[in-house]
């Protein structure tokens, strides 16, 4: 799951735990006290989480996502049939590895009938392990954390069908690499404004200033630097030479989230010697922070493939790949590369901020690029299939 996925699906176990225990934070207490927005914000959640469980019952039971949300709905509330329907609807499409259309519905009936789902489903998967229901529902934040198998959303061979299909979609292709510049390119101008203000300060002899941003700009740039590289890897469909290279990308986009949650120690980071940085900046303690949402199995993920020469990762080195996997890998690269450019671009605005209030500065990062930005993030999330559909793996990487 990607980040965005991954919160849904911890926002929607939180939801049912506070269900299944009749605690505040549920859906119930929302819909007792009338409160319309908290009612919408928990659809999507329940709806994530509802998935997941589907999806654990039929790995459990070793049926399919139909058989199995079938034998779930058997045990609901009839009272919310045609949302059952809708849901059956949209996990069916997720399980079979697509990317589900608009849905018009009322809100709280969907969301109710997403939680009975859930609540179900979590009560069949415990009676199979000769287990209480709130066990299955407490242990789905350690498993969704730890990207275990058990909670994926989708089934990995129907999905492969899917994305090849997206892979080879012209519209979508184009999207995805147009995209990929477009982020690219806004994410070396927010390196150069970063740099045009430290050489300023540097000249008006605000010396500690002028380092901060210089620190900033050259991460920022080493990313940009580093994608660019991955672009031209990918179209040489040297698939290999580009997972090592994204590798790098992560790296600075977990320096770039520090940077952005304590811009005050960008100087520290400048100024450390070879052992401060094993002792607090390297890969491993970022991603260990408590702090953020980053997965330890994307980083080893990324390693595996790219980082060293393993087995998985020598066959896409040296092997002679057909025009449906071809277009599969670039597919991955492009979309593989977004999903941590984005932060990339993200964190290095924060991180501008974040120094230009430290020190009393104009905004850095001017207007028109964050518009920009925003612009090309919309348009692609309108046209691109293939980045939400690898979401619904249990790992980054199909």
């Amino acid at each position: 799951m990607n980040k965005k996925q991954l919160e849904l699906c911890l926002t929607g176990a939180d939801l049912l735990n506070g269900h299944m225990r009749g605690l505040e934070r549920s859906l119930d207490a929302a819909i007792k006290r009338k409160d319309v927005p908290a009612v919408e914000v928990g659809l999507d959640p329940l709806v994530h989480i509802a998935g997941v469980l589907v999806r654990k019952l039929a790995i459990e039971s070793g049926t399919n996502g139909a058989a199995a949300f079938a034998s779930v709905v058997s045990r609901c509330d009839p009272d919310f049939a045609e949302e059952y329907a809708i849901l059956e609807s949209l996990l069916s499409v997720v399980i079979d590895g697509g990317v589900p259309g608009q849905i018009t519905c009322n809100t709280a009936l969907l969301a109710i009938a997403a939680q009975e789902v859930a609540a179900n489903a979590a009560t069949l998967i415990a009676e199979r392990a000769g287990e209480h229901p709130n066990k299955v529902v407490g242990e789905l934040p350690r498993l969704l954390k730890e990207q275990d198998p058990s909670v994926q959303l989708t089934d990995d061979a129907s999905a492969m069908t899917a994305l090849a299909a997206y892979a080879f979609d012209p519209a979508m292709a184009e999207s995805r690499q147009w995209t990929a510049d477009a982020v690219a390119r806004l994410t070396g101008r927010v390196a150069d404004e970063t740099y045009t203000v430290a050489r300023s300060l540097h000249e008006s002899g605000d010396l500690n200033a002028g380092l901060a941003y210089s620190g900033l700009a050259r991460v920022t740039m080493t990313a940009t630097t580093l994608s660019a590289g991955v672009l031209g890897m990918i179209a040489d469909k040297n698939h290999y030479s580009w997972s090592a290279l994204l590798r790098q990308v992560v790296e600075c986009e977990y320096l770039l989230w520090k940077f952005s949650v304590a811009p005050g120690e960008i100087m520290d980071w400048l100024k450390s010697s070879r052992e401060e940085r094993e002792a607090r900046w390297k890969p491993s303690r970022l991603y260990s922070d408590e702090d953020n949402d980053f997965r330890r199995k994307d980083y080893s993920l990324h390693c595996e493939f790219g980082g060293h020469p393993t087995p998985d990762g020598t066959l896409a080195a040296g092997q002679i790949l057909s025009p449906e996997e071809n277009a599969v890998q670039s597919a991955n690269g492009y979309t593989h590369l977004l999903q941590h450019l984005h932060s990339v671009f993200e964190y290095s605005v924060a991180a501008a901020d974040g120094l230009d209030g430290l020190h009393s500065h104009p905004a850095t990062i001017p207007n028109e690029v964050r518009t920009e930005y925003a612009g090309v993030v919309e348009a692609h999330l309108k046209t691109d299939r293939f980045g939400p559909a690898t979401a619904h793996f249990s790992d980054p990487i199909p």
